[in-house]
This record gives structure tokens, C-alpha cells and sequence, in this order.
């Protein structure tokens, strides 16, 4: 498993919303990455919502993976820091 560093690569301009975490587009070799940050849900002020902190990209990723082994379509993730 590779896990890039995105850390020095600058951002592009596309904006992605949604609250669940902070997203950024980065552009590696002339492709555009959605970059997705674990983010603390707390301090968020969302309704109904027990979680404190989000893991969602590592899930994402986990999940991804464990689909595309049984043979079911899925987006492409890759880990980076």
C-alpha cells in the first residue's frame, strides 16, 4: 500500500463542499485528486449527530477496497498524507 504526500503539491482550484470533512483538489502527473481530511464533527453543530470525530477517508478507503475484491465497481482510493 503507497501513501503519497500531497503536502508540497498546490491545490487547484475546484471546490468540493460538504461538511463531513475538508476536501481539496490537488493535480498529480495531469490528473485532478479529491484530498479528503479526517475532521472533529463536534464543533460542527450538526443535528442529531453522536460522532465526535470522523474517519470517513480511511473508511472510505477500506470500504472501497473490500468492494472492489468482491468483484463490485468502485471509485479508485489511494491514501496520502
Amino acid at each position: 500500500m503507497e501513501i503519497i504526500d500531497v503536502s508540497g503539491i498546490p491545490q487547484d482550484l475546484k471546490v468540493y463542499g460538504g461538511i463531513s470533512c475538508k476536501k481539496i483538489a490537488v493535480i498529480v502527473n495531469g490528473t485532478r485528486y479529491l484530498v479528503k481530511f479526517p475532521g472533529n464533527l463536534k464543533s460542527r453543530n450538526m443535528k442529531n449527530t453522536v460522532l465526535s470525530y470522523s474517519d470517513s477517508p480511511v473508511c472510505e478507503y477500506i470500504g472501497s477496497h473490500i468492494y472492489g475484491l468482491l468483484g463490485i465497481s468502485v471509485h479508485e482510493t489511494i491514501l496520502a498524507k
